[in-house]
């Protein structure tokens, strides 16, 4: 499948503010306080329509676990790993996901197998949403930077 562009704009503006902060503040604490947990806001909607999209066959399925339970958010600083993967680029402060167990099950159904046709649920939620999900780390990030500054101590 090939990937989708988004174009998104105000980052320069946000990393001017970051840079500041930065100067003031311990990095990692500004990332995991305020940048973690706007990531985390912001993809809450791709993970309710991952949900109500991933496909459920309560007759079939024997073991009672389906596609739509296994559905979880991360959000998390790049360690090591991340940083030698093709995904990452450089600069990339917080790394965010929605992904479900990954199985035979959940790959048959989303890019279809030999035996079963594809029910595209993830690239479909994500696709869906990833407009709200922008609108909703902006006005995230926005919120949590200000709350931030104003409760903590500046570096000395």
């Amino acid at each position: 499948m090939p990937n989708k562009t988004y174009e998104v704009t105000g980052f320069d503006q946000l990393k001017e503010q970051m840079d500041v902060l930065f100067s003031f503040y311990n990095p990692e604490e500004v990332l995991k306080r305020g940048t973690v947990k706007s990531v985390r806001n912001a993809l809450r909607p791709i993970l309710e329509r991952v949900k109500a999209n991933a496909p459920y066959d309560a007759e079939t399925n024997k073991s009672g676990i389906h596609l739509r339970d296994t559905a979880k958010i991360t959000v998390r600083l790049p360690n090591e790993t991340d940083k030698k993967s093709e995904h990452y680029r450089e600069g990339d402060v917080v790394w965010g996901m929605v992904s479900v167990k990954k199985s035979a099950v959940s790959l048959s159904q989303e890019f279809g197998n030999k035996t079963t046709a594809a029910h595209p649920y993830l690239r479909v939620s994500f696709e869906s949403g990833a407009e709200e999900a922008l609108g909703i780390l902006k006005e995230q990030l926005a919120h949590q930077l200000k709350s931030f500054m104003k409760n903590v101590t500046p570096m000395v």
